[in-house]
């Protein structure tokens, strides 16, 4: 008969490797609360980034008040839509309120929202 030798070996101590564990595990939660607080600041950058944006926007527009041909619609329409005859058309914006803008295009009143108008210089952009 085949005796196989029977090794004993010593038992690990595993005081030292449960604090190694507890302590990656508390740099793990301190990581996840640091990028919590990023995401949030994130947000609220993205957030105040738009209201300038929107802001800028808004005085762009108001320097063309009263301007014949100044603005027109920033978004192509496509063939068939009621309001394709917009499309290069230049409007004369009469009065800005705090998200609309009355706009005469061809003796007709449109109230549109400011993000819908662009300076007649700039390029149109692609259809809605």
């Amino acid at each position: 008969m085949n005796m196989s030798t029977v090794i004993e070996a010593e038992p690990i101590k595993t005081d030292s490797i449960d604090r190694q564990i507890d302590k990656l595990r508390a740099e793990q939660d301190k990581i996840k609360a640091r990028a919590k607080r990023r995401q949030a600041e994130y947000g609220r950058d993205e957030k105040r980034w738009g209201q300038i944006y929107a802001a800028i926007h808004k005085l762009e527009l108001t320097k063309l008040v009263g301007i014949e041909g100044a603005v027109k619609i920033a978004c192509r329409f496509r063939d068939g839509d009621r309001c394709a005859h917009l499309n290069g058309l230049g409007g004369t914006i009469l009065k800005i309120r705090r998200t609309r803008a009355t706009v005469l295009f061809n003796g007709h009143r449109w109230n549109w929202t400011l993000g819908d108008l662009k300076a007649a210089d700039q390029p149109q952009g692609m259809q809605l």
